[in-house]
């Protein structure tokens, strides 16, 4: 492969990368906004002893957590890609390895905690605190 067509394939992977890891990080934002929604109104109705409201309003909330960690699943992988094509163009260029910002970030310890760790955790916390808030619903309307 030519030097040149490397250099735009290395420049393109470059611009993927950017485009997803920024698309993920506007989910997660969306996300976010869902969470504060779900858990202001679970106040209001908690509030107003509106308890028998709660009930959806949970399940929505862990369904919410699914869809969403499925989208980060995908986007992650669109990521991954970004990062294969990104270190394929950087050898292709002729530069070392060992300096390839990807290549350095997945040399680091296994026990560091990166944003797929934080996701998972923030997902899988809504989604518990979602079926918590249904139980409480169910518990207190009875």
């Amino acid at each position: 492969m030519s030097e040149n067509k490397s250099t735009i394939g290395l420049e393109y992977a470059g611009k993927w990368f950017e485009f997803h890891a920024n698309q993920r990080q506007d989910v997660f934002k969306i996300f976010f906004l869902f969470c504060a929604g779900c858990l202001s109104a679970s106040g209001f109705f908690i509030e107003k002893q509106f308890y028998i409201a709660l009930i959806p309003l949970g399940v929505t909330a862990s369904f919410l957590s699914l869809i969403f960690w499925l989208l980060d699943r995908r986007t992650r992988k669109l990521i991954e890609l970004g990062e294969e094509s990104y270190r394929h163009f950087w050898e292709c260029v002729g530069l070392p390895l060992e300096r390839c910002p990807v290549y350095q970030a997945s040399a680091t310890s296994y026990w560091d905690f990166r944003y797929k760790h934080a996701y998972a955790l923030t997902f899988i916390g809504t989604a518990l605190a979602g079926l918590a808030i249904s139980f409480y619903g169910l518990t207190k309307s009875w």
